[in-house]
């Protein structure tokens, strides 16, 4: 990227796959949307195809689950298992989408031609199927091997830190051919601790389509190995990571999240998608959200608590407004407790608004106010804003404080409470 004016080139041939480009199984013949989409200037530069990203996503993420052994569907919320796939998910989410904000970057620049004339839609489609075939294919493919890779290196870590009190030590080897990268080999046999930042670095995968291994072994039969007896090599930046620690395989260092300046701030927001957008039936909630109504008490407690916990680490203490209403609202965790609480007919579409929070609130419509009608001499009056859930309206109940006027987010609920309270 040029510093200067946040140029740059878009990724036409990337050296950073290198001996691990795919061979093309993932190649697609077909003309996709999105193609037809970018010639009809529908689907411009800064901005992404949904239906390509969550083709992306689905890909990717099978192979993360494929190479983990285990789905995010079926396991506990509050196991390792869980927050290690669901950190490995979201990174997958947005590499996803950057991934296509390049794709479409460059399939727009082939609507001119070497002599700068527009070119017909059929020459067009020849030489946009042409970058399908490599980002969507060979590109893929690449990716796909190395997601498969890193849900297995993870999967692996969380087994090693189980048992981490019987088998202190972890031994790295190689695969032992002669097809062994010499920057691998120097670390073949090396022994260090669990515990070790050795294994922030050098936990596999350590390049594209590595075949390297780790493994445990007591202190009784092994010793760590020194480190002036290791010959630690230089890594590629990607693969200075443990996917295992980090939940991270697509790391910030991965040419795909340079941007240009312009299209920075949509970046931020990664491109107007959030993780249901890709999601088959919103599995961001897991099947625990759909079969909620049917769940024993504790396990629909349980759920309910998770909830909480990752709504408030994303809204809790946050201050939000609404067009049309003059004044800020803050979000504490007593509300979202009430919130999450809250019955609803429309569940799951209320957890995930609120796990959407701020997407949510910005079609909210303010309709009225009125003063506090129970016994509760700390609230002054309570707001109340319209929004759309599942299609049908629900409403935002915000409280006015006496002592500080502040206003706290309170709940949601699928009735109108103005003038009833």
């Amino acid at each position: 990227m040029c510093q200067t004016c946040g140029h740059i080139e878009p990724l036409s041939s990337p050296p950073f796959y290198g001996e691990g480009l795919g061979v093309g199984l993932f190649v697609n013949s077909n003309l996709k949307p999105y193609i037809r989409q970018i010639f009809d200037r529908i689907l411009k530069p800064g901005q992404v195809s949904k239906e390509n990203v969550k083709s992306t996503f689905d890909t990717l993420y099978n192979g993360v689950e494929k190479g983990y052994g285990k789905s995010i569907a079926n396991i506990d919320y509050n196991s390792p298992d869980y927050k290690a796939l669901a950190f490995m998910r979201a990174n997958v989410f947005q590499f996803s989408a950057y991934k296509d904000y390049h794709n479409v970057l460059l399939v727009n620049t082939l609507l001119i031609d070497s002599e700068g004339k527009k070119r017909s839609f059929a020459d067009f489609k020849t030489e946009a199927m042409k970058i399908d075939e490599t980002f969507n294919g060979r590109y893929l493919e690449t990716e796909y091997n190395l997601a498969q890779l890193s849900g297995r290196a993870a999967s692996q870590w969380q087994e090693f830190e189980r048992n981490a009190d019987l088998f202190p030590l972890l031994k790295y080897s190689t695969a032992g051919d002669a097809n062994v990268r010499p920057e691998h080999q120097l670390l073949d046999g090396v022994i260090k601790p669990i515990s070790d930042p050795f294994w922030n670095i050098y936990f596999p995968p350590n390049d594209w389509g590595c075949r390297c291994n780790v493994e445990q072994v007591t202190d009784e039969q092994a010793k760590p190995t020194p480190n002036e007896k290791i010959e630690t090599p230089e890594m590629k930046p990607i693969f200075k990571n443990n996917v295992g620690k980090t939940g991270t395989i697509f790391p910030a260092s991965h040419p795909y999240f340079e941007v240009l300046k312009p299209h920075q701030e949509a970046a931020n927001n990664l491109f107007g998608l959030t993780l249901s957008d890709v999601l088959k039936n919103a599995q961001n909630l897991e099947k625990k959200v759909d079969l909620q109504p049917n769940m024993e008490k504790e396990e629909a407690r349980k759920y309910k608590k998770e909830i909480e916990k990752q709504v408030k680490s994303k809204i809790q203490g946050k201050q939000f407004k609404i067009d049309g209403f003059n004044r800020k609202f803050i979000v504490y965790g007593s509300g979202i407790d009430k919130a999450v609480q809250q019955k609803h007919k429309h569940e799951k579409e209320k957890i995930e608004a609120l796990l959407n929070f701020e997407e949510f609130i910005k079609n909210a419509k303010y309709i009225g106010s009125q003063n506090e009608s129970k016994d509760r001499k700390d609230i002054l009056q309570h707001h109340y804003f319209e929004v759309l859930i599942n299609g049908e309206k629900s409403y935002i109940n915000v409280r006015e404080m006496v002592q500080s006027n502040e206003l706290q987010f309170w709940t949601i609920k699928d009735s109108n409470s103005l003038n009833k309270e």
